[in-house]
Order: structure tokens, then sequence, then C-alpha cells
């Protein structure tokens, strides 16, 4: 796969769940490896959020219906 950034998190939880509402949405996703570490429990910086380049498009849309729930 070829991995594109398309949103940064403000936090390591942040980011796990939008990773977890795009792979519910049939989006693959990761969260930046290397932007975290796990060793003192939750990051709190900035985590990227990543997809297959080829499914973009379909994540800026999942994450925009996020942002207009609100």
């Amino acid at each position: 796969m070829n991995w594109v950034h398309i949103a940064t998190a403000p936090g390591q939880i942040e980011a796990e769940m939008w990773r977890d509402i795009l792979v519910d949405a049939g989006v693959p996703a990761l969260v930046g490896q290397g932007d975290f570490t796990t060793f003192l429990g939750v990051s709190a910086s900035p985590v990227r959020v990543l997809v297959d380049k080829k499914n973009k498009e379909k994540a800026f849309e999942v994450l925009r219906s996020l942002k207009d729930r609100n």
C-alpha cells in the first residue's frame, strides 16, 4: 500500500478513534508510527492519520462527516 497523510489528530486517543472510524467505513488506516511512544502512557502530542492513497478521497469524506455532526 502507498500510505499518505490525511489528517493530524491533536493526540493519540483521537488519532486512534479516527483510524477506527475509517477502518469501520472500509478505509484501511494507520496512526503515524513514530509520532508517539507509549512508554509513559498515552501521548498528548499531535499524531498523523494515514490511509492508502487510493482511498484518500473516501477518507476525507468520512472525516468531514464527523466534523459536520458536531
